[in-house]
């Protein structure tokens, strides 16, 4: 559940069993080589000063041997998944920015349709030539959306992050199909 967006970046945060959360912390910034690997929970204090509670809260109380900083990038749809008898599925055939949450459930949607194909089909390279037709338009459209979103809700400077953030609402709604 996103909590808090803004010009210097988003903040989300889940809660979790036994009165802990999960939180993250979205910044813009140039790869390889960005002082963000370096950030402690007081770097991002500065950073999210003036968002809303319980954001200031949370980071006050965060630990920086419990952070962890993972880059994310934007990867293009691939155009096949299958490959004689070897197939891709789940981030291997489509890894995707987490915008829409959208990753752990299609790889279950992967495995349910490939094992599908796979006991409809006594060839095995014909089944994972079907899965591969199935799931490669519907991934593609969802990785494409994701990485829209992401970029719409980490403008800065151009919009103002109310308006991005109601655009990245819109297109989880699909008011703007992928192409």
């Amino acid at each position: 559940m996103e909590r808090g967006a803004g010009r210097k970046g988003r903040f989300g945060l889940v809660p979790l069993s036994n009165n802990r959360i999960y939180w993250f912390a979205c910044l813009n910034a140039k790869a390889p080589g960005s002082p963000i690997r370096t950030y402690t929970a007081r770097d991002l204090m500065k950073i999210f000063e003036g968002y809303h509670e319980p954001i200031p809260q949370i980071l006050a109380q965060t630990s920086d041997h419990h952070m962890l900083q993972h880059d994310i990038y934007d990867l293009p749809p691939i155009s096949r998944f299958a490959f004689g008898r070897v197939v891709l599925l789940g981030d291997a055939a489509h890894a995707m920015t987490p915008n829409m949450g959208q990753g752990a459930g299609q790889s279950v949607e992967d495995a349910v349709i490939l094992a599908s194909h796979l006991k409809q089909s006594p060839v095995i390279e014909e089944a994972l030539l079907r899965y591969e037709r199935e799931r490669i338009g519907r991934t593609g459209q969802i990785t494409r959306m994701s990485d829209r979103i992401g970029k719409v809700a980490q403008l800065q400077g151009t919009f103002p992050a109310p308006f991005a953030m109601r655009c990245s609402r819109l297109f989880r709604q699909g008011f703007w199909r992928s192409s």
